[in-house]
């Protein structure tokens, strides 16, 4: 308590009652009791061209992104199954007023943005297990970034 009577947040009062978000970091409970981790990533650019030459998946729990900087971004991800080949991969554009969440077990590369920084809220499965798995592809891909594609479906194709 401050000279207030106001409580200050901390872990030990919020757990029991309510959730809370800082900047970097929340944690709260779900109503079956699971437990998950709210951050917020600033990501910055991969160097362009823009090649994917790894994918990773969380087998245990999904995973939320969804920007908060209005910048759209791009989702690599293949369905889940033990491993990712490069024509598995499919790439995105996003809006920066769209989320994704990646089910479990659900292929998909690193955040990639567009822009020179970007912040996302992002929430995450924590608990017992192993819950990153990442694997290299046989081999990477180069991603052509076409603007005038009116799908929104960008095409991965071998590195030449």
């Amino acid at each position: 308590l401050d000279s207030y009577g106001i409580h200050w947040l901390q872990y030990a009062a919020f757990v029991v009652s309510c959730f809370a978000i800082f900047t970097t970091w929340a944690f709260f409970y779900d109503e079956r009791f699971h437990n998950f981790l709210m951050n917020i990533f600033r990501v910055t650019p991969y160097p362009f061209p823009l090649t994917i030459r790894m994918m990773e998946k969380h087998p245990l729990g999904s995973q939320f992104f969804m920007p908060l900087d209005p910048f759209d971004y791009l989702v690599a991800v293949a369905e889940a199954k033990p491993t990712v080949m490069p024509e598995d991969v499919l790439v995105f554009s996003c809006s920066h007023k769209q989320g994704v969440n990646f089910k479990p077990g659900v292929w998909h590369h690193p955040l990639l943005v567009l822009a020179e920084q970007q912040d996302f809220l992002v929430i995450d499965r924590v608990g017992e297990g192993l819950n990153l798995v990442e694997q290299d592809l046989a081999s990477p891909i180069m991603v052509d970034l076409d603007e005038n594609n009116p799908q929104g479906k960008l095409e991965p194709r071998p590195r030449q």
